[in-house]
């Protein structure tokens, strides 16, 4: 029997963060919307510490396993042997007051078009919301400087909006910063020490400056600086009969577009450019990029390892036992590798009410008592740009020359966002553009044709790797077995 070794060191790190964008910690109900906030029995909104565990958990297995034990600090179980955690989170609980913020949301199909009565709302968290957090870390052996080490690094990351809390964070959503933060240093040896912890009084650590773990970054990022060209609506109906019918939506108390708007029409238009360029598996090329379903699960079916769509639902018991047995399979949920942000309107706009009239499209004449009003925002001037911010999580050539396509109609007037385009809004007009990946750092100036020649050649090269199909042939195949689909 082994025996017990206390702990001689803890590590307190506390204090105050603020989302910056909208929330969502889910809490599996619906009985206000069909996904309703975590709330506490106040009906304050919070976040679990297990929530946060698991999200720190994640991230450190992603990109920093190399650098220190996870299991050690997290805990693990396999068959009888295991430890426990050695980091405790508090839950993450309100500080101020919170909005509650109520979206809607409609399920599209692949080609892009609302499903008939597939409409539904949840809720969010909206920005400016505070919340008290704590985490400690103890140890019984002398890693004090490993500890010191993990709660940089995560401090540093949460600045750099690596870490995101809760659902949609590939949409814009879940990004956190710090307010206020605390580190108390405890040495478990020393009376003074042990008494303060005890007192859950401070003992500001006085040491070194705390040094993060180096991150390597293989994502690709662009910013996307833009200018709404003359009016602009993402609807959000209102309840109020003496408000507008649809107004443009605001969150936080700013107009803003919302990443899921976004997300959809970027989506629609990279499976058109792929279908136009004729790009041999488009399907699976976007599925990987864009998130989806996979309609196949191997070894789930028939003998020859290729499962028919009865197969695939009727045996999902067996993919599920081969995923707790150790393979690196999925269910059929492909997630998305790229991350679009809610981009906030810093240009200067103002909202003005326009009345139309429904028209009736077999027809083209006018409807009987279809009168309505909306409510879209309007440019004014482009002293200020919109920032839109387009991620890919370890990408290959081929989806970077995909979204600079993407980012091409975007910035020439090609592609419209939001509702009313028939009516000639939603036409945004690029000014400039920072593009970083690996070595790669370019700025794009509103007239391309000035861009040195060097990064022209080195653009097109992405898009040329669209017509790739050996580098796609073996991209399909590594995802194919982390998905284990065909």
């Amino acid at each position: 029997m082994s025996s017990y070794r206390f702990d001689n060191c803890k590590i307190v790190f506390s204090g105050v963060l603020e989302n910056i964008t909208p929330l969502i910690i889910g809490c599996g109900d619906d009985s206000e919307t069909d996904s309703d906030v975590l709330k506490n029995y106040d009906g304050n909104p919070y976040i679990g510490g297990s929530s946060f565990a698991g999200i720190l958990r994640h991230h450190f297995e992603n990109y920093y396993k190399n650098f220190f034990n996870i299991d050690k600090y997290f805990g693990y179980s396999v068959n009888d042997e295991g430890n426990g955690s050695k980091i405790f989170f508090s839950d993450i609980t309100l500080k101020n007051e919170a909005k509650i913020q109520i979206r809607d949301g409609i399920k599209v199909n692949k080609r892009g078009i609302a499903e008939d009565r597939a409409k539904f709302d949840y809720e969010v968290i909206e920005p400016n919301a505070k919340f008290a957090f704590k985490i400690e870390i103890s140890s019984a052996d002398n890693d004090k400087d490993e500890m010191l080490k993990i709660i940089a690094t995560l401090k540093r990351d949460i600045e750099e909006e690596r870490i995101k809390i809760g659902a949609k964070t590939n949409l814009g959503f879940g990004k956190i910063k710090f307010i206020e933060d605390n580190l108390s240093l405890y040495d478990l040896r020393n009376k003074t020490d042990i008494i303060k912890w005890l007192k859950k009084e401070n003992n500001k650590y006085t040491g070194a400056q705390l040094l993060p773990i180096e991150f390597t970054n293989n994502d690709f990022k662009i910013d996307f600086y833009f200018i709404i060209k003359d009016s602009l609506i993402i609807k959000h109906y209102s309840t109020d009969p003496q408000a507008p019918d649809a107004e443009h939506f605001k969150s936080g108390g700013k107009h803003i577009i919302p990443g899921t708007s976004l997300k959809g029409v970027i989506r629609a238009r990279g499976e058109k450019i792929l279908n136009t360029l004729n790009i041999a598996d488009k399907e699976r090329l976007a599925t990987y990029l864009f998130g989806g379903n996979s309609q196949f699960i191997k070894n789930s079916g028939n003998d020859n390892g290729v499962a028919d769509n009865n197969d695939s639902v009727k045996d999902v018991s067996k993919v599920k036992n081969s995923i707790n047995n150790g393979n690196k399979s999925s269910t059929g949920s492909i997630p998305s590798r790229l991350q679009v942000s809610e981009v906030a309107i810093e240009q200067n706009a103002a909202s003005a009410i326009q009345q139309r009239i429904k028209i009736d499209r077999f027809t083209n004449a006018t409807v009987n008592s279809a009168l309505f009003d909306s409510m879209p925002l309007f440019s004014i001037d482009e002293k200020e740009l919109n920032m839109l911010r387009l991620t890919i999580k370890k990408p290959i050539d081929s989806e970077i020359g995909l979204i600079l396509l993407i980012i091409k109609d975007l910035w020439t007037e090609d592609l419209s966002v939001g509702g009313e385009k028939n009516i000639g809004r939603g036409v945004l007009k690029g000014k400039r553009a920072v593009i970083n990946y690996k070595d790669l750092n370019i700025i794009l100036p509103e007239d391309v044709s000035q861009l040195a020649e060097e990064d022209k050649v080195k653009l097109q090269l992405y898009v040329n790797k669209l017509l790739d199909n050996k580098e796609n042939a073996d991209y399909f195949n590594k995802m194919d077995n982390i998905y284990n689909t065909i």
